[in-house]
């Protein structure tokens, strides 16, 4: 369970912990952000350990192809 949002509003960390990008790449997300892929792995990270919260997105194999839980 999501506990409050810790993140200041409307910037890129704040929207990743409160949006669904669930059907999204990481490559995608960042793409709408207008920033790098690192980026956004860097801010799901920070996620992670400051809140315990795993930001859902698509993760690709090395093959490419999507991997489901």
């Amino acid at each position: 369970m999501k506990t409050k949002n810790p993140y200041k509003e409307r910037t890129m960390i704040w929207a990743l912990y409160e949006e669904d990008y669930s059907d999204l790449t990481a490559s995608q997300i960042a793409d709408v952000f207008g920033t790098t892929k690192e980026y956004v792995n860097q801010a799901m990270r920070r996620i992670k350990r400051e809140t315990g919260y795993v930001v859902p997105y698509v993760r690709l194999s090395p093959q490419g192809k999507p991997l489901c839980k």
